[in-house]
C-alpha cells in the first residue's frame, strides 16, 4: 500500500513540474517587452520607453533589461532625442546626464519630472512588475503602457515623435 502512495506522490510531483515548465515562468523565468509613453507637461516633453529583457526564474525583476527611449516636444521648444538603455542603470549618473542632454536638445527639464523620468525608465528596464502604470506616477502623465510576456512583437523603434496621440 505504501508503494502505491509513493508512486502516486511521484506522479503528482512530475505532473506539477511539467505544468510549471509549460507556463515558462517557474523553471526558466520569462521574457518581456514593454512600451510605455509618458508626458512631462512642465518640461514640455513626451518620452517613449521601449524595453525588453528576461526575468529569471524565482525573481520578480530583471537586472539586465535593454532598450531605447525617445524624447519629443509637447508642441513647444525642444527637438527629438534618443537614448540607448541598458542594465547598468545608475540613477544618479543617469539623472545628471539626462538633464544635460535635455538642456542641449532645447528643453527646460523640471527637477521633479526629471527625477520621475529616470525612475520610470529604470522601472521599465526591470520588467513588468516594476513598470509605472496610470495612478503610479506623481509628476508624469501616463499616456500608454503595453506589456508583453509571450509572443514578443513589441515595436523596435519608438513612435512618440511621429504621432501626437498615445
Amino acid at each position: 500500500m505504501a508503494s502505491c502512495d509513493r508512486r502516486t506522490g511521484i506522479a503528482l510531483v512530475l505532473a506539477a513540474l511539467a505544468a510549471n515548465g509549460a507556463c515558462n515562468t517557474t523553471l526558466t523565468g520569462y521574457p518581456f517587452a514593454i512600451r510605455a509613453l509618458y508626458a512631462a507637461p512642465i518640461s514640455g516633453l513626451r518620452i517613449e520607453v521601449l524595453t525588453s529583457g528576461h526575468v529569471p526564474a524565482g525573481a520578480d525583476l530583471s537586472d539586465g533589461g535593454t532598450g531605447i527611449a525617445q524624447v519629443c516636444p509637447l508642441g513647444g521648444a525642444g527637438r527629438p532625442l534618443s537614448l540607448r538603455l541598458d542594465g547598468s542603470w545608475n540613477r544618479r549618473d543617469v539623472e545628471a546626464s539626462l538633464r544635460e542632454k535635455l538642456l542641449q536638445a532645447g528643453y527646460a527639464p523640471d527637477a521633479q519630472e526629471l527625477a520621475e523620468i529616470v525612475e520610470v525608465i529604470g522601472a521599465a528596464l526591470s520588467g513588468p512588475k516594476a513598470v509605472h502604470l496610470e495612478g503610479q506616477t506623481r509628476e508624469l502623465e501616463v499616456l500608454a503602457v503595453e506589456i508583453q510576456r509571450r509572443g514578443l512583437s513589441a515595436p523596435t523603434q519608438p513612435e512618440a515623435c511621429a504621432r501626437q496621440g498615445p
